[in-house]
């Protein structure tokens, strides 16, 4: 890295050979897509690239590297986070007004829900929003899975309280 700042591409291309493989399965162990781990990776060495003067020599390149990819990883489940669907049933029975103070309502819960991932971390969001099982959240991001579930306990005590708070509960 040291090389990459001081603007020695040849490096760059070494660091890429070197870590590309393992940093996509670790993508992929995350996201279950290979493709879309391969466009993460290449972001991110990109990232890298761009921003070489912010790598900090004194730190490990992996845990570095290895972090800006769970960090865009986690960024992608959330920009494809699932969407719940109503039962027809429950959408034919509803007036406009009930569904629009419905979909207000769970956008002000999702805002709170996002306050907590920014401090508390991502577990709680993997788990919640996204409807990942304890146990892979927890082989996704190198935890155990009794780890995970203290964390979503604690986020979810404090969602709660939010909630309260706002009278949205």
């Amino acid at each position: 890295m040291k090389l990459i700042q001081q603007g020695d591409y040849s490096a760059f291309e070494l660091l890429v050979s070197r870590w590309r493989t393992p940093a996509e399965r670790f993508a992929e162990s995350i996201v279950k897509n290979h493709a879309l781990a391969q466009d993460i990776v290449q972001d991110c060495f990109v990232k890298l690239l761009v921003f070489r003067d912010k790598y900090r020599p004194e730190f490990s390149f992996k845990t570095y590297f290895f972090t800006l990819i769970k960090n865009r990883a986690i960024d992608e489940l959330r920009k494809n986070r699932r969407i719940i669907e109503l039962p027809e049933e429950l959408a034919d029975n509803d007036s406009p007004e009930e569904i629009y103070l419905r979909a207000e309502t769970e956008q002000r819960i999702f805002e709170q829900v996002e306050k907590l991932r920014q401090t508390d971390g991502d577990c709680f969001y993997l788990f919640a929003v996204c409807g990942i099982p304890a146990k892979e959240i927890a082989k996704r991001l190198g935890l155990t899975e009794v780890n995970v579930r203290v964390k979503i306990h604690r986020t979810r005590a404090k969602l709660k309280k939010l909630l309260e708070k706002e009278g949205l509960l």
